[in-house]
Formats: C-alpha cells, sequence, structure tokens
C-alpha cells in the first residue's frame, strides 16, 4: 500500500506535540487528549509503552487519539507519545 510519508526524513518531519500517559494495569486502550488542538487528522503518533505489548492508534480526531494494546500492562505503566506532521 503506498503511504504519503513512505521515504520520509526527518528534515521534512514537524514535531508537534508529546506527552506521558498513564496507562492502568489490564487496560488494552488509553485516551490521549492532545495538548492543543490540530488543524486535521493528517498527523503521525509514535508510541512507546514501557512493557511488552503490540501497539496501534485509532479515532484520530483532532482534539485525541486512541491508543490501544495487544497485551494490558500487568500494573499502572507509563506510555510515551508524540505527534508529528509532514512539514
Amino acid at each position: 500500500m503506498d503511504s504519503p510519508y513512505n521515504d520520509l526524513v526527518a528534515s521534512e518531519l514537524n514535531l508537534r506535540q508529546c506527552g506521558i500517559v498513564i496507562v492502568s494495569a489490564g487496560s488494552f486502550y488509553v485516551n490521549v487528549s492532545l495538548l492543543l488542538s490540530e488543524e486535521d487528522t493528517d498527523y503521525m503518533v509514535f508510541v512507546t509503552p514501557t512493557w511488552n505489548t503490540t501497539v496501534w492508534i485509532s479515532n484520530k480526531t483532532t482534539k485525541w487519539f486512541l491508543i490501544r494494546f495487544g497485551t494490558a500492562p500487568p500494573e499502572d505503566s507509563e506510555c510515551y507519545w508524540l505527534v508529528v506532521r509532514k512539514v
């Protein structure tokens, strides 16, 4: 599948916002409210959970997005996220 983001280099990306969200033990998803509203949903989200799991993003809006996990954390855990846009 072709993507408008194939072959991007760091100079073509603009870090918009980032944060840390606490994921409750046993939760398979967490809602992240953006610090500032985005102009549209054409942004990328990068996520790093602190436990071993798969992760994907769903339900992106201009004000929030949902992080989903294949394996729930065994205890309350942190998940780091950042939003970037193509310049």
